[in-house]
Order: C-alpha cells, then structure tokens, then sequence
C-alpha cells in the first residue's frame, strides 16, 4: 500500500505514531488496574452477591488444595463441570502459592481479561486497522469501570470471553 510504512511486520501510517502510543498508554494502564490491589474488598457499587459468586466458582480447587479430593457429589460440582480450566489453574497456583486467598482467586480473571484486551486491541488496530474502533473498544472493555470490576473479581466469564474472542481471530 502507498503511504504506509512496514515496521517489524506491523502496518501504519507515519503520522499514526501518536495513535500507536495513546493505545499502547491506555492498554498498559487498563492492564494495571486489573491487577493493582487484586485482593481488596469489593466496590460499593458491586453488589454483594459477586462475592459470593466468587467463592462459588474457587470452591473446588480451595477444596482440592486443602484436602486433596474434589467431592463430586455435592452442590458445588457445577463450577468442576462449567470451568475445569479454570479450577484446575486456581489449584495450580493456590499450590503453588501454598495458600488460597482472595488473590489467588482473582488472578486467573484479571489474567484472561487482560489477554482478552491486548488480542482485541490488537484484532482491531493491526488486522482490521481501525484506531478510532480500537480506542472505543479499550475504553468501553478496559476503563469503563463496570467492566473494570468484574474482570477482577473470580467468575468465569472472562475467561469464556477471551476464548469466544480468539475463536473468531
């Protein structure tokens, strides 16, 4: 294409370069939030029920990690079945943490929504090459601060995210 210049296999314009920093800038900062203070309590404006939620989902691999066994009998097989991934990743670093806190609970969904936003902003600035649709996304997904609560809090659905987003890319 005229006009454009090819750097390390990515594609821009020269004057985008100011545009390629403001993305990379917000980007880095949405994935600090993510994981900055990743064991506080939750905000006022969450409801109460997430946290409950949370400890719903980390059950199983809080119970794996402090007594060796899952029981698959119980009331709590759902998050086994729904996510094995993930409770399986929690197990992981709950052992070797040696521990199983809030953090470890919270470390997976921070992680995937973090990936989720360096692939859809990459999707969007590089392959489809829409900046102005990339700084939406990063502002709708990365800073809005609805979004920004629940991806760091221990439910699933950023995970299930991420993987939906990478099956289309």
């Amino acid at each position: 294409m005229a006009g454009r210049t090819h750097l390390n296999g990515l594609s821009y314009r020269p004057g985008e370069s100011w545009q390629v920093m403001l993305i990379c800038l917000v980007v880095i900062s949405a994935i600090f939030l993510r994981f900055w203070h990743l064991n506080a309590d939750i905000p006022l404006l969450q409801s109460a029920d997430d946290l409950g939620d949370e400890g719903y989902w980390a059950w199983r691999a809080r119970d794996l990690i402090y007594h060796g066994t899952i029981d698959i009998g119980s009331n709590f097989y759902q998050a086994l079945a729904g996510a094995p991934l993930t409770v399986f990743l929690l197990h992981a670093l709950g052992s070797l943490s040696g521990n199983f806190t809030l953090w470890e609970a919270r470390f997976f969904t921070a992680f995937f929504s973090s990936i989720l936003l360096l692939a859809g902003s990459y999707y969007l600035a590089y392959v489809r090459g829409r900046t102005m649709a990339t700084l939406i996304f990063i502002a709708l997904y990365g800073l809005f601060p609805l979004t920004l609560f629940y991806s760091r809090i221990g439910h699933l659905e950023q995970g299930v995210l991420l993987f939906l987003l990478l099956s289309f890319i």
